[in-house]
């Protein structure tokens, strides 16, 4: 009412990936699918006019990838594969998600692509990590996808887990051989938003993403909340996880492009 000085609740029409007025009747509410597309189309405008934040344009660099096709599409051989785990402890709604990223990237006229296999997301107690990275990479072993690598950031309890899984054996004595690889963060050219700003050509041009998985719009969601500056509206387990996968495939395994080989096919 005019005059009475009322204050004005500013709401983001997206939560967590839902509307947070669904959608009743005509002028009641938001579908959570029509925010998404429109969120999609135009990400900058969306943020300003329904999420109530700006974004200047030459600082938002991260893009989700251009490349969407089903998940029955994706091929059935790649030169390497990789799974790349963001970890955190914990597991109360105080904590960020562990998370783990599965790729796998392949010669393509001559240019290397990489295709972004799955995303698992959860919180676990520490104790529970170790198990589920053997869970994860077993997974796809039986399906005939023998990991290269599997990424674990050097920090906080990734720290600790890279030893205790080089050192692991099985039941019957023999050793793993787990490919856990520890990555490296800070130091010069290491920051936060130098990491982010290195991948986000490769991620948007050379990355496929299934356009009909679970967890893409949860994947895409927190892309596209990068306010620049290494830093997010949210949680971002899932983008720290790709831009470590995306950054070793295009740095450190472009050398394999004059030397393909189909290795790997789906059993």
């Amino acid at each position: 009412v005019i005059g009475l000085s009322w204050p004005m609740l500013h709401t983001p029409a997206l939560e967590n990936e839902e509307s947070t007025w669904p959608y009743e009747g005509p002028n009641l509410g938001f579908k959570t699918e029509s925010l998404l597309q429109l969120r999609d189309e135009d990400p900058v405008s969306f943020m300003l006019q329904y999420q109530g934040e700006f974004i200047d344009e030459e600082v938002a660099t991260l893009r989700k990838p251009k490349a969407e096709i089903p998940q029955s599409e994706f091929p059935q051989s790649y030169v390497g594969l990789l799974q790349s785990w963001d970890t955190a402890v914990g597991q109360d709604k105080q904590h960020s998600e562990s998370c783990c990223t599965t790729w796998g990237w392949r010669r393509e006229n001559d240019l290397l692509k990489a295709y972004w296999m799955d995303t698992w997301t959860g919180q676990l107690a520490y104790t529970d990590l170790a198990n589920k990275m053997l869970e994860l990479y077993w997974q796809y072993a039986e399906r005939g996808f023998q990991m290269d690598t599997v990424l674990v950031e050097q920090a906080s309890s990734g720290h600790q887990l890279i030893p205790a899984l080089r050192n692991a054996i099985t039941p019957s004595g023999q050793r793993l051989n787990f490919p856990i690889h520890g990555v490296t963060v800070g130091g010069r050219g290491r920051t936060r938003e130098e990491r982010i700003a290195g991948a986000s050509k490769e991620l948007y041009d050379n990355v496929t993403i299934p356009s009909d998985a679970p967890w893409r719009q949860k994947a895409i969601g927190q892309i596209m909340s990068y306010r620049g500056g290494g830093k997010f509206r949210g949680r971002d387990d899932i983008v720290s996880s790709a831009v470590q996968a995306v950054e070793h495939i295009f740095k450190v395994r472009r050398y394999q492009l004059q030397q393909f080989k189909v290795r790997y096919e789906l059993q």
